[in-house]
């Protein structure tokens, strides 16, 4: 960014935390809560703000910090203060880019069994925190924008986002504007969130390929299969496929094939596959997942039809 916000300019100020501890309690009057908090340390002044100005209102309010690290001692836990599990508390911060700070402690506020009632700020930048906080079931308000002080949101962010807007409600697209290519921004919350998610999905299909084969045959060229090759590589002993199946736990021994054009390379593969025995054993039992972004892809095609037969 072209510019920087220190928002510790003002809530380390005796008159400036003043005023915007009552701002935020006045911006919360119409929401139920019986604590504020926030990350350490920059939400600290501002929880002690917040709980000076509701005993002036003479209005009982607790406090809690939320730690980047657990406490090295004792309970070991990241949340400290008088709040009790099933409490209604605010998450207060300085500034908001992203929202990552005060997602993080919204969510461990959440382990500790709170509830999260809104996420309030000081200063959004309008660079997508709002949208987030948003996305995570978070109400979120501001005391102020970037644009009261004479700066403009980020015109890309804005217009992405108002583009989103546009392809969910339904309405027409202008012809300026088609193909709206703006459905991949929110679509990994929409997976996630449906009532049949396609993460749901995916864990019912390994499941049943976990249960019915021992080897998982992958199919797929360039970047289509790149992503779980990566996944496999990264998490898997690097001899995952010698240790028997106790060993590895279940997990199927995993092969990549269709990547290249080298015929004797799959043709091995499915000698290999075929010699294994008798189908009836579990531990003989292959099956293939086939990967492709367009479903027309020549190379993991063909691939598909010499596995298939």
């Amino acid at each position: 960014a072209k510019y920087y916000l220190d928002g510790k300019q003002i809530t380390l100020h005796a008159r400036g935390l003043q005023l915007v501890s009552d701002g935020l309690l006045d911006l919360l009057a119409d929401v139920d809560f019986a604590a504020v908090g926030g990350m350490s340390i920059g939400a600290d002044p501002i929880v002690a703000g917040m709980l000076t100005s509701a005993a002036q209102r003479g209005r009982d309010l607790l406090g809690f910090l939320v730690r980047k690290e657990p406490k090295g001692h004792g309970t070991q836990k990241y949340i400290e203060g008088p709040v009790e599990s099933g409490m209604r508390v605010v998450i207060v911060e300085d500034v908001v880019t992203t929202g990552g700070s005060s997602l993080t402690a919204a969510e461990r506020a959440q382990d500790f069994g709170l509830e999260v009632a809104a996420v309030v700020t000081i200063i959004d930048r309008c660079e997508g925190g709002s949208q987030n906080f948003t996305d995570r079931g978070f109400k979120f308000r501001s005391l102020l924008t970037i644009e009261d002080f004479g700066i403009e949101a980020p015109a890309a962010r804005t217009e992405t986002l108002a583009d989103v807007e546009l392809l969910a409600s339904g309405a027409e697209i202008p012809e300026a504007k088609q193909p709206l290519d703006s459905g991949f921004i929110d679509l990994p919350q929409r997976l996630l969130s449906s009532e049949s998610s396609l993460v749901e999905q995916m864990e019912t299909s390994a499941a049943r390929l976990r249960d019915t084969i021992d080897r998982l045959v992958v199919l797929g060229i360039g970047g289509s299969y790149m992503g779980l090759r990566a996944l496999f590589e990264a998490l898997c002993p690097k001899f995952h496929n010698e240790w028997p199946r106790e060993r590895r736990g279940g997990v199927p021994r995993l092969y990549f094939d269709g990547d290249n054009l080298d015929n004797d390379a799959t043709s091995e593969l499915l000698e290999f596959l075929q010699a294994a025995g008798d189908p009836t054993q579990l531990a003989n039992r292959w099956g293939i997942v086939v990967i492709s972004k367009s479903g027309g892809t020549l190379e993991t095609a063909a691939a598909f039809r010499l596995f298939r037969t």
